[in-house]
């Protein structure tokens, strides 16, 4: 069963706002004999049309609709190729679609040297790129631009994965490579990590249900799944109500929190840092809420132990757990923790200060309390607890008191 638009060709206006306007096009079903039998299933559906330039005629587009993408029925078993892995996702190609992939690759390696270098990249354009691993032409959307830099980030639509090229490395495709849909598909996953998806790639005997817009993965049969266990840090000290403990505090936070390591700790801290600083880590698999990594500090550059708060996207907000303060990084700055540094308790224990300060004052209380040796003692008045901080046996004030509390 094919659409078929009315002779496959429709001419738009171009207005000043270069938009058009969604209508309905009649079309005809090719190979069907009883359409009605069909509407209820069709009827209130989604589907998506691609319609392709072809000319211009006097102040109209000529647009030809372009064969729809490839996509993955849910609940059936597709045997595909896998091309790419990513973070929670894969991309993959139907086996059926194989030899279309080398059809377009045979016609790209033919063209060679003839294909006209492209005047006008923009978001969305489809081209023709030289991957830089192998040299080999492809086919590319064109993703981001860069007009400062003359870069682009293209991805290649038959395969998935994506890089870097300059502007001037983005060449015009032929009418007919146009026309053919991308034949790399994406599917998301969960609950498996990265390198064992990775096997997969250029695997035979591989297939794909997708349930709930979720891949599951199968080589000759057997489900692919691990027993990916989260990475995680005990849960930090709690410091004693009534009592001075003496320690450093690390950082002020602009929320008002002052972070603090007890001087028992120190030492720990120390040994650890030296082990992260001989290290050289490799990213985590998998990226996930609460578990426990380690990423460079932009400021200095040295790995600290972290643990992830949010992951949007790409980007991940982790927290430095034995100094206070948080980053945010690229899925790929975060990196595996060793065994040996998930032990140690979180050195960085947050506290309410008695006197509370803004954002402004700040500067001035970090200038007072960081990077010397005090004591914290810790009360609780109507329910909430608090604490004050002490040099020299003398507490450090600065900006108001926010309880009327006996010392």
């Amino acid at each position: 069963m094919a659409f078929l638009d009315i002779k496959d060709l429709k001419t738009v206006a171009v207005k000043d706002d270069t938009k058009v306007m969604g209508q309905a096009i009649r079309c005809r079903m090719i190979g069907m004999n009883n359409i009605k039998e069909l509407e209820p299933q069709l009827a209130r559906q989604e589907y998506q049309v691609k319609l392709v330039c072809c000319a211009v005629e006097g102040n109209g587009v000529v647009l030809v609709r372009e064969e729809a993408e490839e996509m993955l029925a849910e609940g059936v078993d597709e045997q595909v190729v896998v091309t790419h892995v990513a973070h929670g996702e894969v991309w993959v190609t139907l086996t059926r679609q194989m030899e279309k992939v080398d059809m377009v690759m045979n016609q790209l390696e033919k063209l060679g040297g003839t294909l006209k270098t492209m005047n006008d990249v923009t978001v969305g354009r489809l081209a023709a790129g030289k991957f830089s691993e192998d040299g080999q032409m492809y086919r590319c959307m064109v993703e981001d631009v860069s007009v400062r830099e003359k870069k682009v980030v293209v991805r290649y639509v038959d395969f998935g994965n994506k890089e870097e090229l300059g502007i001037g490395e983005l060449f015009e495709l032929p009418a007919d490579l146009l026309r053919v849909p991308s034949l790399a598909v994406r599917v998301q996953v969960e609950g498996v990590e990265r390198n064992k998806l990775e096997e997969l790639i250029d695997k035979e005997n591989v297939s794909v249900v997708v349930e709930n817009k979720l891949g599951t993965f199968f080589i000759d049969g057997k489900k692919v799944t691990d027993t990916y266990i989260v990475p995680t840090l005990p849960p930090p000290l709690v410091l004693p109500l009534h009592c001075h403990v003496e320690g450093e505090v690390v950082h002020v936070s602009p929320g008002g929190l002052i972070w603090f390591t007890p001087a028992t700790l120190s030492n720990s801290v120390d040994n650890m840092m030296d082990r992260l600083a001989v290290l050289s880590p490799t990213p985590v698999t998998r990226v996930m809420v609460d578990m426990a990594c380690t990423a460079r500090y932009s400021v200095d550059g040295e790995l600290y132990r972290a643990k992830v708060k949010e992951v949007i996207n790409e980007k991940v907000r982790v927290f430095f757990v034995d100094f206070g303060n948080e980053e945010t990084k690229n899925v790929e700055e975060i990196l595996e923790l060793p065994g040996n540094c998930l032990d140690l308790l979180p050195a960085a224990i947050d506290i309410v200060p008695a006197r509370s300060f803004d954002e402004e004052q700040r500067e001035v209380v970090e200038e007072l309390l960081c990077g010397k040796k005090v004591s914290v003692k810790l009360t609780v008045e109507g329910g909430i607890e608090f604490a004050r901080v002490y040099v020299d046996k003398e507490e450090v004030l600065f900006g108001q008191e926010r309880f009327s509390a006996r010392r």
